[in-house]
């Protein structure tokens, strides 16, 4: 149904704005892949692992920074065990989504790892 004062966007060939988001999110996976297929040939499963791990040590790192915090007598520099806990913070954040990013990208078939059949 059209809003009064808009063009009706049932007219033919005319997309409405649920169709043409789809398209472009349509049009991003595809540039996407493309660009990623241009600029990463192929990776390995062991670079994949790799930054798996360095997020798991990333985790453990945050979390035992955190830790350390409440451990801290009063006159230490609390300032600077802060600044520490949140730049290992940004650094987890950062390469927990960049890890999600690749494993989307692996599981649609759009990054190409050797070793694994796709």
């Amino acid at each position: 149904m059209a809003r009064p004062g808009h063009k009706n966007s049932n007219k033919k060939g005319v997309l409405n704005g649920k169709q043409f988001v789809s398209q472009l999110n349509s049009m991003h996976r595809q540039i996407s892949e493309e660009a990623i297929n241009r600029t990463i040939i192929e990776t390995s499963t062991g670079e994949v692992i790799e930054l798996t791990k360095k997020l798991s040590i990333l985790k453990a790192r945050y979390i035992a920074s955190l830790l350390d915090i409440a451990k801290s007598k009063s006159g230490e520099d609390i300032n600077t065990k802060v600044q520490n806990v949140r730049d290992l913070r940004i650094a987890y954040e950062e390469l927990e989504v960049g890890l999600e990013i690749v494993k989307e990208h692996i599981s649609d078939g759009g990054m190409q790892i050797s070793g694994v059949d796709i």
